[in-house]
């Protein structure tokens, strides 16, 4: 920070948007911080800090959560510098991608290729590497996609051979997990998620070790590893007495209320996501599964459901929060499968209630 408040200018602002554009949840306030400090300096109003002015307003939308808003006043200021070096061409790319990619996924489809080009074309490999993977994760999870999406995950771990980037050994292999997922593959999810977390430990911050670990938790789950899922929920239970970000906390227990009920014990399980949803302020997207799994639960006890009300509010914070991962509804149908009677009948239909009101199912 005391070399920030003495660096060329142009250097900064490029080096800080190239925070910016590669950072996880966990560093979006250092970024920012640093963004307002270079922003703050009497300055020309040159590309380099325009790209700067970028990278700010897109991690304020992150911040913030006002993906859409960001989008566009992104665009609108884009559009004052429309002839910029490469190297800010793939910054903004990366920065555009995560803001588009909830409403539109042909300008983050574009935005994540042309940085990969552009950065494959310079031979900055890292820069490549990260918009692959975006990429890939974007792919995933479009229809009729999933194929190009691992394609460009599988060129992510050949890029990153031999290299020292652990966040995008990361990202690559836990996106691979929710492509298993996406394709039913739940066994071999599991494992992808494993190898995500393993990869993740000591050398990020906790909340991407433990988002991998909540689904490798959902995907043994899944694939009916019940031993396998009993440790790994006692390992991840532990993460509950260390803070870590509201969203990923929410995860957490979410997968793991998954467990209980697999004793039939659906009083624990309804306890766990009562105390998950009473502290949810800031869990964004995940909120919407604890919003589904309240109304299953609530169908395994006999209660009457209003499921279109149920689904409208769903609706509501899929919108709200840019919900995209649907996959889980899949994932919660074979876990489901593994409840013993006289639970399993009424969650099943209540899940398949929910995915018909939702339109949510990726293979549908």
């Amino acid at each position: 920070n005391a070399w920030l408040d003495s660096v060329e200018l142009e250097i900064g602002a490029l080096l800080v948007a190239a925070q910016a554009a590669v950072c996880g949840p966990e560093e979006v306030p250092l970024a920012l911080s640093r963004a307002e400090r270079l922003l703050a300096r009497d300055a020309p109003r040159t590309s380099a800090r325009i790209t700067l002015e970028l990278a700010h307003r897109a991690l304020l939308s992150r911040s913030r959560g006002t993906i859409e808003e960001g989008k566009r006043q992104f665009e609108e200021l884009a559009e004052t510098d429309a002839s910029s070096p490469p190297l800010s061409i793939v910054l903004r790319s990366l920065l555009l991608g995560p803001l588009a990619f909830r409403m539109d996924d042909h300008v983050a489809r574009a935005c994540f290729e042309r940085a990969a080009q552009l950065a494959a074309d310079a031979g900055v490999t890292l820069l490549e590497a990260r918009a692959l993977a975006a990429l890939g994760g974007m792919l995933i999870e479009v229809p009729g996609r999933l194929s190009q999406g691992l394609a460009a995950l599988e060129r992510v771990t050949t890029l990153l051979r031999d290299a020292d980037a652990p966040s995008l050994e990361h990202l690559a292999a836990h996106n691979r997990g929710v492509a298993y997922v996406v394709e039913g593959r739940f066994a071999e999810a599991a494992e992808q998620f494993h190898r995500a977390r393993e990869v993740a430990r000591g050398e990020t911050p906790l909340e991407i070790e433990i988002l991998s670990g909540a689904q490798e938790l959902s995907a043994r789950l899944a694939a009916g590893d019940v031993d396998g899922a009993r440790a790994l929920a006692r390992l991840l239970d532990l993460s509950r007495n260390v803070p870590v970000a509201p969203r990923e906390a929410m995860l957490v227990r979410v997968a793991c209320s998954l467990v209980p009920l697999l004793d039939g014990d659906l009083a624990a399980a309804r306890a766990d996501i009562a105390r998950a949803r009473a502290s949810s302020v800031g869990a964004g997207d995940a909120l919407l599964l604890a919003g589904a799994l309240d109304v299953i639960h609530a169908s395994a006890a006999g209660e009457p459901i209003d499921f279109l009300a149920s689904a409208a509010e769903l609706h509501r914070l899929a919108e709200e929060h840019g919900f995209a991962a649907f996959y889980w509804f899949d994932l919660l149908r074979a876990i489901v499968a593994h409840v013993a009677e006289p639970l399993r009948e009424p969650m099943a239909h209540a899940v398949d209630r929910l995915v018909v009101l939702l339109g949510s199912s990726p293979k549908a």
